[in-house]
């Protein structure tokens, strides 16, 4: 198995420590790899390694954090799919995540034993910087100043330091911010951890 990627110089002074960010051309990864183990229904403690191991070969910084479960049976054979989530260098990397599926070998139309399927968004190759220059609340504080609307009191959740990357985007150190501006307006902003930009935001729905 391998991937394709073709790289683009992206240079970015507030995100890259010593190489310009390079982003991979597909925002969807799907590759077979080998499962070690040689087994059909894999525990989480092996899934976790196999996913740790194929993190490492992208950038050693990359580890993974929470983990679902999912049970299924095909063919009256139990198996295991985990979805878990991704962190770099210890910051969760919003929206990311890695799925681990078990493989069928359909020239024997047995389960295989040694092959498995990882699947998620895309990840990084080149370092980025995650100490940020702006404390939550100087982050906060920016967000205010960029709308009249945005006060302390329609801040829902406090600033939250992640990592967030849009489609075909560099990723961004950034803290996110919950806002409810009225009851059908509930937004999630992405403040630059480093400028105090406004970077993006997202509709999160109506108060509930």
């Amino acid at each position: 198995a391998f991937m394709l990627a073709v790289f683009v110089s992206c240079e970015r002074q507030d995100l890259y420590e010593d190489e310009p960010y390079e982003p991979m051309a597909e925002d969807f990864i799907r590759e077979e790899i080998a499962n070690p183990f040689g087994v059909v229904k894999l525990n989480e403690e092996q899934a976790r390694k196999i996913v740790e191991d194929y993190l490492d070969g992208i950038n050693v910084n990359f580890s993974t954090g929470a983990v679902k479960v999912i049970e299924d049976e095909i063919d009256s054979i139990e198996m295991n799919t985990f979805r878990f989530e991704v962190y770099y260098k210890k910051v969760w990397v919003d929206g990311h995540s890695i799925t681990l599926h078990p493989m069928r070998d359909h020239e024997t139309n047995e389960f295989s034993t040694t092959q498995v399927l990882i699947t998620g968004t895309s990840l990084f190759y080149n370092d980025i910087s995650v100490k940020p220059r702006l404390s939550k609340k100087e982050a906060l504080e920016c967000l205010k100043q960029s709308d009249s609307a945005i006060t302390d009191e329609v801040i829902e959740l406090q600033p939250e330091l992640l990592i967030h990357k849009n489609r075909g985007e560099a990723p961004y150190l950034v803290y996110k911010i919950r806002v409810n501006i009225s009851m059908f307006d509930r937004w999630d902003y992405y403040v630059s951890a480093q400028t105090g930009e406004v970077l993006d935001r997202t509709y999160e729905g109506a108060v509930s």
